[in-house]
């Protein structure tokens, strides 16, 4: 084999990692997150790591995941037909919250790997206003251990100028279960016993460009 080819090759396996590491968002001005904790802020292993990058295509919202895939809880298979799913939170499934802070309405996003979502609209703490939103598309794919989603959000469905944010992610059964958190509570916070991915006190701000194109 001669250096070209070698080169050649060497290229396109670099290519065909890059592909398969994230759906990326066109704009430069998307931004991007890694949760590297527990929701009581103990941290986690590298392998374990979750990536979430947010951008605005033209007026909607677009989510990009890139998470380990467990399998667990599972679920059916649904990436040929993806649709909104009553109680995804009981699998597993990685989740955006987008809050106004000023009105206290928010959305939350809950997305799985296998094409299943539930998007509700709630109004204060844990008060559901609207269920079974639907995306406007939603794509995944799994492939090495890993899980890819793309999401596209309704610009009509985000919160009316929101400007803080949380990010969880779920997975495991029963005494498994695991439950991690972007902006976490303080360790040992005698307040805060167990997971609760509504505080919004622990959103944290967020400002997100639109292009004049938008």
């Amino acid at each position: 084999m001669n250096l070209v080819a070698i080169w050649l090759r060497s290229l396109l396996i670099i290519l065909n990692i890059y592909k398969s590491k994230m759906l990326s968002i066109e704009n430069s001005n998307s931004l991007s997150y890694v949760i590297k904790t527990t929701w009581d802020n103990k941290s986690i292993e590298a392998n374990d790591y979750v990536t979430i990058q947010l951008g605005y295509n033209c007026s909607d919202l677009e989510i990009n995941i890139d998470a380990p895939f467990y399998d667990d809880p599972s679920l059916p298979d649904w990436r040929e037909n993806p649709r909104t799913f009553p109680k995804l939170y009981d699998f597993e499934v990685v989740e955006i919250f987008l809050l106004n802070d000023r009105t206290k309405n928010y959305l939350e996003i809950e997305l799985g790997p296998k094409g299943q979502y539930l998007l509700l609209h709630l109004s204060g703490y844990r008060n559901v206003t609207c269920e079974s939103i639907p995306l406007k598309s939603y794509e995944t794919k799994i492939k090495e251990g890993h899980w890819f989603g793309r999401a596209f959000v309704n610009d009509e469905d985000l919160p009316e100028d929101f400007d803080r944010f949380n990010a969880y992610a779920i997975h495991g059964s029963n005494e498994q279960r695991r439950y991690l958190a972007l902006f976490p509570v303080e360790e040992n916070d005698p307040n805060h016993l167990k997971p609760d991915f509504h505080l919004l006190e622990q959103f944290k701000p967020i400002d997100l460009f639109r292009s004049d194109s938008s």
